[in-house]
């Protein structure tokens, strides 16, 4: 149904935006990568949402989305794997037919792994990652056969929609409710969240009717550069965007690195400028290190 990949450890904004992909019409990454040939047909609401008992999901971000989406959910029973079995070897599959055959995998043990290291012989960047994850799914693992019964995906899914129809989201209330809910104080130069500040004209238009006062927003962590703010007299959140543009498309673990080493260069005086000049500092190293990446791929290949 969906699938997000991302840096953060496991929580319950991981699990959000997980919901928030399998909800999703999957056009977008037609659009975005051509080179896929396929579709992937599998979208909408669930009638129900089984998780397991890990903390990230009893907690009150993931239970506030649920109620905004109107969706029922459960948990699998304590100390019974056995009831998530087939997840459990959805995993085995994307690990034995599409991760082990990458570059740069880690292993279970030292002894498997003995002097090879994952870190140096890793080729592929974050974003080259995604897109080969969903050409897997996409063009091998939805359209070949499985199990016993050998079970295509997409026609098993072409079949079942005809007598259970989707349910559909509409799309930008999807991307409002799916984001974490926060709250800070608005003041005359807007709303400021970690160190980066939003602000509009619209924004200042509800504060003269409002004061300041504690204002509760949506964040979207894979995406900084914008909030959506909820207006209390409407009911209805609206979009304001960051002041500075350069948070546009900055995930919130790239921040997190980003304030991790403006630390080390300025220890407790750190602001927003210290930030951003450690963003820099690390895009150029980084720079250096794709260019580095491909000089040696030039020789290699020539």
């Amino acid at each position: 149904m969906g699938i997000y990949i991302s840096f953060n450890p496991p929580s319950a904004n991981v699990a959000i935006k997980l919901i928030m992909n399998s909800i999703m019409d999957k056009g977008f990454i037609n659009k975005k990568y051509p080179a896929i040939k396929n579709k992937w047909l599998c979208y909408g609401k669930a009638a129900l949402y089984i998780f397991d008992n890990g903390k990230e999901f009893w907690s009150d971000d993931l239970k506030q989305v649920l109620a905004d989406l109107e969706a029922n959910h459960a948990f699998n029973p304590v100390k019974k794997p056995w009831f998530k079995a087939k997840a459990e070897r959805r995993f085995g599959t994307i690990n034995k037919q599409f991760l082990e055959k990458q570059k740069g995998k880690t292993f279970n043990s030292i002894r498997e792994r003995e002097d090879y290291d994952p870190k140096e012989n890793a080729v592929v960047t974050f974003e080259v990652l995604i897109e080969v994850v969903y050409q897997w799914i996409i063009d091998v693992f939805q359209v070949s056969p499985h199990g016993k019964e050998q079970i295509i995906p997409n026609v098993t899914w072409k079949e079942s929609e005809k007598e259970y129809p989707p349910v559909v989201i509409e799309p930008e209330r999807l991307k409002i409710i799916i984001n974490k809910t926060c709250e800070s104080k608005l003041t005359k130069g807007g709303l400021t969240r970690d160190y980066i500040r939003y602000d509009s004209e619209e924004l200042a238009a509800y504060r003269s009717k409002i004061g300041s006062c504690q204002t509760k927003y949506k964040v979207d962590e894979d995406d900084l550069g914008y909030i959506y703010v909820f207006n209390k007299n409407t009911r209805k959140y609206f979009k304001v965007s960051a002041v500075d543009a350069r948070n546009n498309g900055l995930r919130q673990c790239q921040h997190e690195a980003h304030k991790k080493h403006a630390k080390r260069q300025v220890g407790s005086k750190i602001n927003y400028d210290a930030i951003i000049q450690a963003r820099i500092d690390l895009n150029r190293r980084v720079e250096k290190m794709c260019l580095k990446f491909w000089k040696l791929l030039q020789i290699l290949f020539l």
